[in-house]
């Protein structure tokens, strides 16, 4: 039955929302026969398996939905315990994470401070040279919690993402681990985009360059959505280095390239981003585009 949970989820992989709804049902029913008494290990596997259901369910009140989730991966976490299953525990620390991290509102922090606790959790079981993958999928996700967390120093916890983004690249490459490669390059032009400390011009060039390794991996034939993701990115990325600019000599040369790929890229993401598709990413761009030709005016 797990099997054939895991079977519907790929064979509804475009639509996951009636996916989540059938695997439910048949972990529910699955967990008649798996009793924690009689077979603990996969009773406990099943309510983490739950957790996950619950923590990406679209249908129903999210409120409850993370209650839910919380309640499974407790469930689970009473059998499979650091002690006994170390790797384990720190895949339901890790969900636990991400739950905590999703769909999170303005004045949420105490979630992502949370989130935060089970990574870091994880990467007590997940060492670099036992588990690697799982080592670097903690510190991306301890990067991207550290990058939206606003409590504390915005400086700071910018620098601690960027150091945690750099150390899941020790084993993210673009030949083995393709894809989060990628994504993890796309999370480091996103937090230099936005950095603090240093020069400004140097650190959009640096999210610049990032975003495109990003999309040496991430192009329109094989990812859409995540290519024109970044395209809009990297238009953020020119437009903010035109505004560094002062717009005397030369330099008034190089604002105007730089508007210039602010709008090719932003062109380019909305071959993907249609109005009827994503009309929220079309008005975004929308508002970017006249961002652009309101500055090219003035300059």
């Amino acid at each position: 039955m797990i099997i054939f949970a895991e079977l519907i989820l790929k064979k509804l992989s475009n639509n996951r929302v009636d996916a989540i709804e059938i695997a439910l049902i048949i972990y529910q029913v699955t967990l008649e026969v798996y009793t924690p008494v009689k077979y603990p290990q996969n009773w406990a596997m099943l309510q983490s398996y739950l957790g996950n259901m619950y923590r990406d369910r679209a249908f129903d009140d999210p409120t409850k939905n993370f209650k839910q989730a919380i309640f499974h991966y407790r469930m689970a976490l009473e059998v499979l315990t650091k002690d006994q299953y170390p790797y384990r525990w720190g895949i339901i620390q890790r969900d636990l994470g991400m739950l905590h991290a999703y769909n999170l509102q303005p004045g949420q922090d105490h979630k992502l401070i949370a989130a935060i606790t089970h990574y870091r959790r994880a990467l007590s079981v997940h060492k670099a040279d036992d588990f690697p993958e799982d080592w670097a999928a903690n510190h991306n996700n301890l990067g991207e919690a550290y990058f939206r967390l606003e409590v504390g120093s915005k400086s700071s916890n910018i620098e601690l993402a960027v150091e945690h983004f750099r150390q899941s690249l020790t084993i993210y490459n673009c030949v083995n681990f393709a894809y989060p490669w990628s994504m993890v390059n796309n999370n480091l032009g996103n937090a230099f985009k936005l950095r603090i400390k240093g020069e400004k011009r140097d650190n959009l060039t640096k999210a610049i360059t990032y975003y495109r390794k990003a999309l040496s991996v991430q192009t329109l034939e094989k990812s859409p959505y995540n290519w024109a993701m970044l395209q809009n990115n990297l238009a953020g990325a020119y437009y903010n280095l035109a505004c560094t600019e002062d717009l005397s000599g030369k330099s008034n040369q190089k604002h105007q390239d730089n508007l210039q790929q602010a709008l090719d890229c932003l062109q380019k993401a909305l071959v993907v981003y249609k109005e009827s598709d994503f009309p929220q990413q079309w008005q975004d761009i929308q508002n970017n585009l006249s961002n652009i030709y309101q500055l090219q005016t003035r300059s």
